[in-house]
């Protein structure tokens, strides 16, 4: 028996067809990702960004509140598509996932990024204690222009435990990271660390 949500994503799929423009395939994603009836209600929050030339789409509700952000990378054998959402980690930061688009059908890529680890943050000279592991969040920001992701560190409270996501900000040796895309590969590589908090 077919649920609602899945018949709305059945319908959505009928009605919309192959995706055209960047900001098609966000809207096609969206109601993958969140079902046709949540989908629409965020198709019209009030402040949204259609970047249709660097590939870069936006709905951003007003007030600060969060939103849902994709941008696309292409590469030789087609195109990937990243998808940033509300987390269910930490309700002031985003979830960011890799797709693509293939024969009709959203489908998650897990290779795309390389992993991340608090010690990626970390002087190469000093263990990171491992205490702090749990509280790592690694948050990060699609492009707009050009094809770089920014990686922030962000330290969070784990089971009422702040104290160490406070220790993550104070004690890391950077708080940014690049991540390198390379079209040929269709893979990110990790570049430059910075302090930039």
């Amino acid at each position: 028996m077919k649920t609602p949500i899945l018949l709305g994503m059945l319908a959505w799929a009928a009605l919309a067809g192959e995706p055209n423009l960047p900001c098609d395939y966000f809207k096609s994603l969206l109601h993958f990702r969140l079902g046709a009836l949540e989908a629409e209600q965020v198709l019209h929050y009030p402040f949204q960004t259609f970047d249709e030339k660097n590939g870069y789409c936006a709905e951003e509700m007003d007030h600060g509140g969060m939103g849902y952000m994709f941008a696309v990378w292409n590469m030789e054998s087609g195109k990937i598509f990243g998808f940033s959402e509300p987390s269910g980690r930490d309700p002031n930061a985003y979830d960011t996932t890799f797709w693509a688009y293939r024969q009709g059908r959203w489908v998650e890529l897990n290779d795309v990024a390389p992993p991340l680890s608090l010690q990626d943050f970390w002087d190469e000279h000093r263990p990171v204690p491992a205490e702090l592991k749990p509280h790592a969040f690694f948050e990060m920001t699609l492009p707009r222009k050009g094809t770089t992701i920014k990686v922030w560190l962000k330290g969070i409270c784990v089971k009422g435990d702040c104290e160490n996501g406070y220790r993550i900000g104070r004690e890391a040796t950077y708080d940014h990271l690049e991540l390198v895309w390379q079209a040929k590969r269709g893979r990110f590589v990790k570049g430059t660390r910075s302090r930039e908090r």
